[in-house]
């Protein structure tokens, strides 16, 4: 014990002050006493204090060292919920008192997958209580007629605040990626801007709780803080601290990252860390500091303790010879070793997957392995790598892959709150529980699901009307499907059949006009013979009441040149010579496009039913070049297309348009600039130029409203005939003239978020305005959809539900708003097929076309005398749950693909 002085040693003295008698000593008094009051006596004593010293520490330095660090915490989240009659953030922030509430008639889905009927769910001062069976006038009462309800979601992992929409140079403080790859003292809450638009977005998706994190760029970047989804009057980052009024402060989190992220950050400055070796050593360097900084506060505790023991608390300080020591660079690492940090380690996570080695080599069936494995199983966003609003997108699409229902539930509830610390206030509706709960308009592991009403520490957050009630008992009990019958033949499957029918089709949307109740297709040689009644020949599958569409295409993309977006080896890099390839159009996708059978990128497509991409050059700038129409199930490059349909062999020129296309090139670094060298490149007699203005179809990639109408001028002016707008995410800013100028428009991403200043006016789902899809078709624009990276090109059809299901809570929401019909009447099915098939084949047809006429293998259609590519699923394409029963594609027929 160093900081343990040693007391004066008193050679000499008395009983009494100034006499030379020896000081008797505690056995001698105890003696003493014994003798005088005639039996035994207990002495209750302590040695000398000795004076104060120079080298001492002050009374309350010490008292307040050791009852923060030397003094047994009971951590806050081993409390009970039942502990707790009120919230202690009811009220902060210069809000009035939540009002006490209750919802009858619920459908309870609650944080642990249970399921309860006609429940009825209250609240008073921000937690649940038991539901009152009358009310009075104090209480708020709602009937939700039979609505699923759950407690709010939580987000375990989100960078919202930090890194701020519309995304800026200003508001980026996600990271601290300067000094150094360690910077576990960094704290995410002194970045945290309140006013984020994300952070009512993301309430609008029922997600409640967020824990905010520092990045991934560093190894170790920083402490995190929890917040509330909820706009408070004092507008202060402090009150929106779930801990905020309560000893819950004290909880606190860390974020960690490992892998592919600060080695590529700081390996391409010639830093440390540059590979797995020098992140390794990081790690150990930092945490031996850590551990050494913890071994000397258990040493000044322990020698604390002796003193107190010896001396007393009132002179303990005294003979202290230091304060207590810290370091705020390693204080939160050392915290962490004592367990009084919770530690988030970034490494690295499935669904979003493909575009780098570590999320390549993954599985859309991790959540039920690991389930089934004993692993608690949790999903987040990493806003704003994934809009957080739509997390539960994240677990629906886990139990689709098979995760138990329950299991989906507690994924985005009860687990992230487990974790957190936090079991004991949020991811449950049970009395005593912070009261976030989220009122549903469908079963919420359905596509498209979203919330009606969201309620926050028992303040209403979000409200849209309730509409009119539905049954959704129906909506948990998985629909009959239909079961495919397979040929008993040699050939049946997964190889080239030369003749085969498809028979007990249910229904068929083969084009714009249907669907139609075609019960059966015949294909001979690759093309389609017989489309209708037909008498079936050679191969016969009986799909069994099953689904048709056309093969689904992919439009945009870089499906086909990119197989690993940041391994160069993997994918078509882009020219450096940016100015001569501009005047020469471009680079041209079919002489990179890759079809090998061994990419996972085009087997996932292709087994999620897109039978045909178009690929889109890489090249960043202004000038990406000529795409490519080919097949992904191709197994040879010279298979790949069918020549003989179209002419020529690429399917439009595309350009973008903004700030991407800057990219630091000086040839185009600015939008004017950009216009400037369109308008005189479209004015050359030869190459891709020359035949748009002839009628091959010009692909503007863009977003920004202002920017869409000066392309629209080169239409109106005479000077493309043929244009697509592609991106759009304000493009219903401009639906009027879009019309008039009968441009289309490919949606891409189809969810679209404000999270670059040229998309900050996209329109959100469930914030009670129109969707973008019913403004463009209410104005007459041609609508299709598309993905951006090719990892997300499988959940295409998934894309299409996800906008019918937004279009349908528009229109009900304004219907009742307004008291009108909406013209055209809402879109179905079909349509929402449409938008990933023949919409998207038109959009990319020349002008000089004929109706039907395949610029695109197969137009997105189903039609006799044209190759067979055709999906068969076991029910509605448009829903989760729904599997593919076969793929047809000219020869080759593929029973049940399996997602990868």
């Amino acid at each position: 014990m160093s900081d343990l002085k040693q007391p004066p040693v008193n050679a000499g003295g008395s009983l009494f002050r100034g006499s030379a008698m020896a000081k008797p000593s505690g056995a001698a008094w105890a003696f003493f006493l014994a003798f005088v009051l005639g039996g035994p006596a207990i002495l209750l004593f302590r040695p000398s204090i000795p004076p104060a010293t120079v080298n001492g520490v002050s009374a309350a330095s010490f008292s307040h060292a050791w009852e923060a660090h030397c003094t047994p915490h009971v951590p806050a989240y081993i409390k009970t919920a039942s502990e707790r009659s009120r919230n202690p953030r009811d009220g902060i922030g210069g809000e009035e008192e939540s009002k006490p509430t209750v919802l009858r008639n619920a459908t309870l889905l609650n944080g642990d997958g249970t399921i309860q009927y006609g429940v009825d769910v209250a609240w008073r001062h921000g937690v649940f209580v038991k539901a009152p069976k009358t009310t009075s006038d104090e209480w708020i009462e709602l009937d939700v007629g039979g609505r699923w309800v759950t407690p709010g979601l939580i987000d375990q992992h989100s960078h919202a605040g930090v890194d701020s929409w519309p995304a800026l140079w200003a508001t980026d403080d996600t990271n601290e990626m300067t000094e150094s790859p360690l910077m576990p003292q960094l704290r995410a809450l002194d970045g945290f801007n309140p006013n984020d638009p994300a952070i009512r977005a993301i309430n609008s998706g029922g997600v409640t709780t967020s824990l905010i994190l520092p990045g991934s760029g560093n190894l170790m970047g920083g402490e995190g803080f929890v917040i509330k989804h909820r706009k408070l009057k004092s507008n202060e980052v402090a009150d929106m601290r779930i801990g905020a009024g309560d000893e819950d402060h004290q909880l606190r989190w860390m974020k960690m990252a490992c892998g592919e992220n600060p080695k590529r950050v700081y390996g391409s400055r010639d830093k440390l860390p540059g590979s797995r070796l020098g992140s390794a050593w990081g790690f150990r360097r930092s945490f031996a500091a850590a551990r050494d900084l913890l071994h000397r506060q258990k040493d000044w505790c322990a020698a604390a303790g002796a003193a107190r023991h010896k001396y007393g608390h009132a002179a303990a300080h005294q003979v202290i010879s230091t304060r207590y020591p810290t370091d705020l660079a390693f204080e939160s690492l050392a915290a962490l070793l004592k367990g009084e940090v919770l530690l988030n380690v970034h490494c690295y996570e499935a669904d979003n997957w493909g575009y780098k080695k570590e999320a390549y080599d993954t599985s859309v069936r991790a959540g039920a392995i690991l389930r089934a494995a004993g692993v608690d199983v949790a999903y987040k966003s990493d806003h704003p790598v994934l809009n957080s609003q739509h997390l539960i997108f994240e677990a629906a699409k886990a139990h689709h892959y098979g995760l138990e229902a329950e299991d989906a539930i507690a994924s985005v509830t009860s687990v992230p709150a487990r974790k957190l610390g936090l079991g004991h206030r949020v991811g449950t509706i049970a009395p005593g529980y912070d009261a976030d709960v989220v009122v549903w308009n469908a079963y919420p592991l359905s596509l498209g699901a979203h919330p009606l009403r969201v309620y926050t520490d028992g303040y209403e957050t979000i409200s849209q009307p309730l509409g009119k009630n539905s049954s959704v008992a129906a909506e948990s009990t998985p629909e009959t499907r239909s079961v495919l019958k397979i040929p008993d033949t040699p050939t049946h499957c997964s190889a080239n059949v030369s003749v085969y029918s498809i028979t007990n089709i249910e229904r068929a949307h083969t084009n714009e006009t249907g669907p139609y109740e075609i019960s059966s297709i015949v294909v001979e040689n690759g093309v389609v013979t017989c489309l209708g009644s037909c008498e079936p020949r050679g191969d016969v599958y009986d799909v069994g009441g099953g689904v048709v569409t056309p093969g689904l295409i992919a439009a945009l993309s870089s499906l086909g040149m990119s197989e690993i977006g940041s391994e160069s080896s993997t994918r078509d890099g882009s020219v450096k010579d940016f100015a001569a390839l501009a005047e020469a159009g471009g680079t041209d996708a079919r002489w990179a496009v890759r079809v090998a059978s061994d990419s996972k990128q085009l087997r996932a497509a292709n087994h999620a039913g897109v039978l045909e991409a178009v690929a889109v050059p890489t090249n960043r700038g202004l000038v990406q070049g000529s795409s490519f129409g080919f097949r992904t199930g191709a197994e040879d490059i010279t298979t790949a297309s069918s020549e003989k349909y179209r002419d020529p062999d690429y399917a439009a020129l595309h350009i973008t348009i903004g700030d991407e296309a800057k990219d630091g090139h000086t040839f185009a670094n600015s939008v004017s600039g950009q216009f400037a060298q369109v308008r005189r490149m479209l004015g050359k007699s030869d190459g891709p130029w020359a035949l748009v203005r002839r009628g091959m179809r010009l692909v503007v990639h863009v977003n920004e409203v202002n920017d869409i109408h000066r392309v629209l001028d080169l239409t109106q002016a005479g000077i493309v005939p043929a244009l697509t707008i592609a991106g759009g995410a304000e493009a219903h800013l401009a639906a009027a003239r879009l019309h008039s100028t009968n441009t289309p428009v490919i949606l891409s991403p189809a969810r679209c978020t404000p999270g670059t200043y040229e998309t900050r006016r996209c329109i959100l789902p469930g914030q009670g305005e129109k969707s973008r899809i019913d403004i463009l078709r209410e104005a007459g624009v041609k609508v299709a959809l598309a993905v951006e990276l090719p990892g997300d090109t499988r959940d295409l059809m998934w894309e299409a539900g996800w906008a019918l299901a937004d279009s349908h809570s528009s229109s009900l929401s304004h219907a009742q708003g307004n008291n009108t019909t909406r013209k055209p009447s809402p879109p179905t099915e079909s349509d929402a097929v449409g938008w990933v098939t023949w919409d998207v084949a038109d959009a990319l047809k020349e002008a000089r076309r004929q109706p039907l006429y395949p610029q695109l293998p197969d137009d997105g259609r189903i039609t006799v005398g044209r190759p067979a590519s055709f999906v068969v699923y076991d029910g509605s394409p448009v829903v989760f749950g729904t599997r593919i029963l076969l793929t047809a594609d000219r020869e080759k027929v593929t029973c049940k693909p399996e997602q990868l």
